[in-house]
């Protein structure tokens, strides 16, 4: 009986050790030439009869003009007795022994790899006991893949993506799972160190992985993914957590994403433009069935850094993506339904021009939304930060991607900022260097009807300018006295300036516009100098500009004393402004006027009815004898012939014919130059002595040049001009 047994087992193991191993190749070539193309080699299969163990060296797969290569250097697998009631494989343990599979060849490799799989589907089908197989534990040691990738598929050059000493483990692996646990650990490309493990459910109908990702170099992954035309990317760690759903007819992942040290530079100077401290993405879906092939519900970027660089009209200097993120929502590659930005820095730099423009905002908080389906998609946006080091600035507006030309609607409002900060972007336009002082503005802008439109509130406190800068659109601006008229006792000058409009296509940076509406300001401003104090004094209707006086007198009426009053509080609110009183008179009107006062002054004379000082035309009687013959007199001494022959048109020697007579006699009175002008001098002097009664002195007050004018009702006028103080 003994040796029947041992014959037996003898017998067992005999054919085990010999058959099985011919049987199980012969079985896998079967497999897997016939359907997939695919050509097997192996060295040798060996049976334990006894532990029910397989193992397998040198296996190796290649396809078609060696498009797949898979080599296995060693494989063990321990066979569970209960497979033969079960009539289905059941694996206590699979060991992989240094696997290596080499895809260089991306498409050919891919074709063979979708191939294998259809092929092993079909094959799962066909054996059931195949298909209805359970491994305890799949481990798999040492493993290595190669592939090369490309970034497109335009055929640009190949980058080799290397896994080595690849780790795997997986327990209770079947066609239906739930919840069973795997890991992964490998070195990518010799540097970078990938961690990952979950859980993988798979059933009928889908297959569900959940996982957690690390990597703690992140850059390796930068030949594969693409930064944009110019730019290339690094990173120095990434870790990602997420469900994976695969079915036949779908894909999807969820997922969150923690990204550290994230930097976009430029390929030619290395150049940083774009970057965070940290990354972290939640809600992260890529779904195959769906339009938007990558949507976020939120992203947060902490001290994150934009450069922007306006190189043309229109054209800034970031990468390709980046632009179809913000402003085409249709060629966008991603839905990011909240960004929420902290400690970020955003400079932006104008190359367009010879002088440097440069201005940066740091400690950037804020958030931006974008908002859909209904209607536009829109980008909502809300930030607070520094700007320019020391001021304090926030940035609101609704943006349409639709319109990169610029916001619908966008509120501004910075405080105290350098004004050396701001010079860049103005000394061309106005003129001159800005070294001194700072603003607050108010900047509201928007799109109406196709033209970007501005309203702007600046205040301006202790401007300092420095030196010129040549430019001939700043040739008739005069900034000194802009600011002498703007600025108060304090240092702060307050611009509320009009709307300013421009074509919307000429570039969504409101900063060109901005220039132009306050150099326009200020040309406005500088040439209109008394509409500007009569708005300050609340009476936009008086003219300061022109003081009247009676015909030949320099007496203050009552009008001109209230405009004086005007002016005295105009310049105590505007410590840096200086008035010149231009001396006038009415070459017509005065004229008359002192010829009148010089004919009646020598009738009094003659005729003694009065002191001197107090002739006036109506201290002359006309109905006076004495006064008749005083008027025959002058009339024959003063009067021509043809003069006099004016006067006979009266019947009789009466009042009325001695009045016609003084009107010819003042018709005819010679008034010298110098009397006018010194009537001019004294109606100066006049004015210049009653603001001096406020305390307004000589380095506030000059006298300028003489005016002629013609004023309206016989009245002189006295001109004022301004000028800043020193």
């Amino acid at each position: 009986m003994a040796i029947l047994v041992a014959a037996a087992v003898g017998a067992y193991a005999l054919a085990v050790s010999l058959l099985a191993p011919r049987l199980l190749e012969r079985e896998l070539k079967s497999m897997l030439e016939p359907e997939a193309g695919i050509s097997l080699t192996i060295d040798s299969v060996l049976v334990n009869p006894f532990t029910l163990t397989v193992s397998v060296t040198n296996l190796s797969l290649i396809g078609p003009q060696n498009t797949l290569q898979v080599s296995i250097e060693g494989f063990a697998a321990g066979i569970h007795p209960a497979s033969l009631l079960e009539r289905a494989w059941i694996l206590r343990e699979v060991n992989v022994i240094r696997p290596r599979l080499d895809l260089r060849n991306t498409q050919g490799g891919a074709a063979e790899i979708s191939r294998l799989s259809s092929a092993f589907r079909r094959l799962l089908a066909r054996k059931p006991s195949l298909a209805n197989a359970r491994i305890a534990r799949l481990t798999i040691h040492r493993g290595e893949l190669r592939a090369s990738l490309r970034r497109d598929s335009t055929g640009g050059e190949a980058s080799l993506f290397v896994f080595h000493d690849l780790e795997f483990a997986a327990e209770e692996l079947s066609g239906s799972v739930a919840d069973n646990p795997w890991s992964i650990s490998a070195t990518i490309n010799g540097d970078a160190r990938l961690d990952a493990r979950g859980q993988l459910a798979a059933g009928p109908d889908a297959t569900t992985i959940r996982f957690g990702v690390a990597v703690d170099d992140a850059s390796v992954l930068e030949p594969y993914l693409d930064a944009g035309p110019g730019f290339t990317w690094s990173a120095a760690a990434f870790r990602s957590d997420g469900t994976i759903v695969w079915s036949p007819d779908q894909a999807r992942v969820e997922a969150s994403l923690h990204l550290r040290e994230l930097d976009i530079s430029e390929l030619k100077d290395g150049r940083s433009l774009f970057g965070a401290a940290a990354v972290e993405g939640v809600g992260i879906v890529f779904d195959t069935s769906s339009l938007v092939p990558m949507a976020v519900d939120s992203l947060r970027l902490e001290r994150p850094w934009l450069i922007v660089e306006q190189q043309a009209a229109g054209e800034l200097n970031v990468p390709s993506w980046l632009q179809a993120l913000w402003f085409n929502a249709a060629n966008s590659p991603a839905w990011i339904e909240n960004v929420d930005v902290s400690g970020g820095r955003l400079v932006y730099v104008d190359t367009r021009v010879s002088l440097p423009r440069e201005l940066r905002s740091d400690d950037v908080v804020g958030m931006i939304t974008q908002r859909g389906p209904d209607g536009e998609v829109a980008r909502v946006v809300s930030m607070t930060g520094r700007v320019a080091e020391t001021g304090t600035g926030e940035f609101s507006a609704e943006w349409l991607p639709s319109r990169p030309q610029g916001p619908t609607h966008a509120v501004l409002n910075v405080q105290q900022i350098p004004l050396s900060a701001v010079s860049p972007f103005v000394a061309e336009v106005l003129g001159r260097r800005i070294d001194g002082g700072n603003v607050d503005m108010n900047l509201r802008w928007s799109i109406e009807d196709d033209e970007l439109v501005l309203e702007n509130e600046l205040v301006v406190r202790n401007v300092q300018f420095g030196t010129s800068v040549a430019n001939a659109a700043s040739a008739n601006l005069d900034l000194p006295l802009a600011v002498a008229l703007l600025e108060d006792g304090s240092g702060v000058s307050s611009l509320n300036m009009p709307p300013g409009r421009r074509p919307a296509t000429s570039g969504f940076f409101p900063g060109n516009a901005l220039r132009d509406v306050i150099a326009g300001y200020v040309k406005e401003l500088t040439s209109t100098p008394f509409e500007t104090l009569a708005m300050l004094v609340d009476r936009p209707g008086i003219d300061l500009e022109r003081l009247a006086f009676p015909a030949g007198s320099a007496t203050i009426d009552d009008a001109t004393a209230d405009k004086l009053a005007a002016l005295k509080s105009t310049l105590a609110q505007r410590p840096g402004l200086g008035l010149i009183v231009h001396p006038g008179y009415d070459p017509v009107a005065d004229r008359k006027a002192l010829a009148l006062q010089q004919i009646v002054l020598h009738v009094v004379l003659a005729t003694s009815s009065g002191p001197p000082g107090q002739a006036d035309e109506g201290s002359i009687d006309f109905s006076d004898v004495k006064v008749w013959t005083v008027l025959d007199e002058f009339s024959e001494q003063r009067l021509s012939a043809s003069q006099r022959a004016t006067t006979n048109n009266h019947p009789s020697k009466d009042a009325a014919y001695y009045r016609a007579v003084f009107d010819a006699l003042v018709d005819n009175e010679m008034v010298a130059e110098t009397a006018l002008n010194r009537l001019a001098r004294y109606r100066a002097q006049t004015v210049i002595s009653e603001l001096a009664t406020s305390g307004y002195g000589i380095n506030r007050i000059r006298q300028g040049e003489a005016i002629d004018a013609t004023a309206a009702e016989d009245a002189a006028v006295v001109r004022l001009g301004v000028w800043p103080l020193d």
